[in-house]
């Protein structure tokens, strides 16, 4: 059932106010209640009677039955905010909330977005590393961004200098889709030296944060950052990093998620590619020394090649009209249901006997492509 995203925003912006509340509290009380404006509906003895709850979250409960005025004015004061900043609220309970997080330990409540938010269920890969990368690092970094831009693939990083910076350059220089998730508001861009990419990543990808506007970017914020970079990627490439650099989280974040984790070999006697060679050596990360490494891995085909395979004459008229709107770039079921004018239930079913005769692929967020 779809929920409102203004109600939905306000209920989980209280309730992530309460000081024992967090965003693994909040998601259990969802499995025993059926939305978050529900459990500000009832007092925390009826929820008491209809589930269970820690003494702990039953006094915060308590103590925002007591400011849930004072609670309800500053979440609708920050949603304004937002909107004046044509900011994009997506929450845990709607729609575009993508599946990949949904799946994830803690998962984010609350995602500030600025960009195409249709970008979350894009099939993408992460690409980070060191704030102070080699020249091999960067010559690296560019030719697997390029490399997935070029395949299809989005490519998603933290904004930070160095690795990232790089990524996300050459992925829109390749006139690809980028991601950056920041560990600071949305309203805080950092570092500051990368203003104009952020801009630029707003135009032609999105930019995204689960802290709320004037959040700094304290040190304690970049684990949690990474950790959504990890899970909204089919895999991570970790390019040079020492072994207790910032990126090691994002590989162990992406290990517990059961996402793929990938690393390029350095120079044995660099400090920079301590971090690579580590994982690769205890087996935690796959060697790669290409995009081509990584598809194959992950078992992805959609290289750009045009549309030339010629496509069987029976198909029937639904099915050539989603053939025609498909190409091997991704294209995700609403979009495509708007551009066929077909309803989303009807493509689906084309497009499973389509599939089902190797002429369509399906991609994770149900995104299709031609094979």
């Amino acid at each position: 059932m779809k929920k409102d995203t203004f109600t939905s925003f306000v209920a989980f912006r209280i309730l992530l106010d309460a000081e024992y509340l967090g965003n693994v509290k909040v998601k259990n009380l969802l499995t025993q209640f059926e939305s978050p404006e529900y459990i500000l509906s009832k007092s925390p003895k009826e929820l008491s009677a209809q589930g269970k709850l820690t003494p702990a979250v039953f006094e915060s409960l308590v103590t925002i039955r007591k400011n849930i005025e004072r609670l309800k004015v500053a979440a609708v004061k920050e949603w304004e905010s937002m909107l004046k900043m044509n900011v994009k609220i997506v929450t845990y309970t709607s729609p575009e909330y993508p599946k990949a997080l949904q799946n994830i330990y803690d998962s984010p409540l609350i995602l500030y977005c600025l960009g195409d938010i249709s970008l979350l269920s894009f099939p993408a890969i992460g690409i980070v590393g060191t704030r102070t990368p080699s020249n091999y690092g960067k010559k690296v970094t560019a030719t697997l961004a390029i490399g997935a831009a070029e395949n299809g693939l989005a490519v998603i990083s933290g904004l930070a200098l160095g690795i990232d910076t790089v990524a996300h350059k050459n992925t829109l220089e390749a006139n690809g889709k980028t991601i950056a998730v920041l560990g600071s508001g949305i309203d805080k861009i950092y570092p500051p030296e990368n203003r104009k990419l952020a801009a630029d990543i707003c135009e032609k990808g999105l930019i995204l944060t689960e802290f709320g506007p004037n959040t700094k970017p304290d040190s304690g914020n970049f684990p949690r950052r990474n950790r959504i970079i990890s899970g909204l990627s089919l895999g991570v490439v970790i390019v040079e990093s020492g072994v207790k650099g910032g990126s090691m989280y994002t590989a162990r974040f992406a290990n517990d998620q059961n996402r793929e984790v990938f690393a390029v070999p350095g120079n044995i006697d660099s400090l920079k590619s301590e971090g690579p060679n580590y994982l690769i050596q205890r087996g935690e990360a796959k060697l790669v020394k290409d995009i081509n490494d990584i598809c194959e891995e992950l078992n992805l085909n959609f290289k750009k090649q045009g549309n030339s395979k010629e496509m069987p004459s029976d198909l029937n008229i639904f099915e050539s009209t989603i053939v025609e709107k498909l190409s091997n770039e991704p294209v995700q079921i609403d979009n495509l249901a708007e551009l066929t004018g077909f309803s989303t239930s009807e493509c689906l079913v084309h497009l499973l006997s389509l599939e089902f005769r190797g002429i369509v692929r399906q991609l994770p967020g149900k995104n299709f492509i031609l094979y």
